[in-house]
């Protein structure tokens, strides 16, 4: 993992010191976000109320971790130190909606079963994939800030297919935001990376 953060880091600085600072704060984070996630009494079924806050928890905290050590190799890269903030919140915001997206999605994969969907379940499934697609690509494309239009949708998942639907749903639809942002579309439209 650490090779693959300075590899992806390594055309972000002048010198070889900012990918590797990067890569030790993208390792540090989620080795934090573990030694949390153990003590707070994490299960990775996510069944209980308190697995949600203990994930909720752990990520944002060690979150912060990836975030300062990113900015400051910047600052030492030359960003200039008036930036700091707001780079340093931008990159924890990304980090820790990353984070609380994609570990849902990953811990389910797990418990996927080994039976066959019916028919009928494939139908419902590919139904609430299409209108997630739908209802993220207007809502987000909407300069009248719709974007509230997929969560009928991804309430329909949750109860319909449980953690498993809702997780992989949510997911999928907060791909809009970066799309939008980077089509200079809808509510995004008057937002940049560098602005928030």
């Amino acid at each position: 993992m650490l090779v693959a953060a300075y590899a992806v880091n390594l055309p972000l600085g002048n010198d070889l010191h900012t990918p590797a600072l990067i890569a030790f704060g993208n390792l540090g984070a989620p080795l934090l976000a573990v030694t949390l996630l153990r003590r707070l009494g994490f299960s990775t079924e996510l069944a209980r109320l308190r697995d949600a806050g203990a994930l909720v928890l752990a990520g944002g905290v060690s979150m912060v971790v990836s975030a300062g050590v990113g900015t400051l190799s910047l600052v030492l890269d030359g960003l200039p130190l008036g930036a700091a903030p707001l780079v340093a919140m931008t990159w924890w915001t990304g980090d820790t909606v990353g984070a609380l997206l994609v570990t849902p999605f990953l811990l389910t994969l797990r418990q996927l079963s080994s039976t066959r969907p019916t028919p009928r379940r494939l139908v419902e499934a590919g139904a609430l994939l299409t209108l997630t697609v739908l209802t993220a690509a207007v809502g987000f494309a909407s300069p009248n800030g719709l974007r509230f239009l997929v969560f009928p949708v991804l309430a329909a998942a949750a109860v319909r297919f449980q953690l498993r639907g809702a997780a992989a749903l949510a997911l999928i639809s907060s791909l809009g935001a970066p799309y939008a942002a980077s089509r200079g579309a809808g509510g995004c439209a008057r937002h940049s990376a560098a602005r928030g």
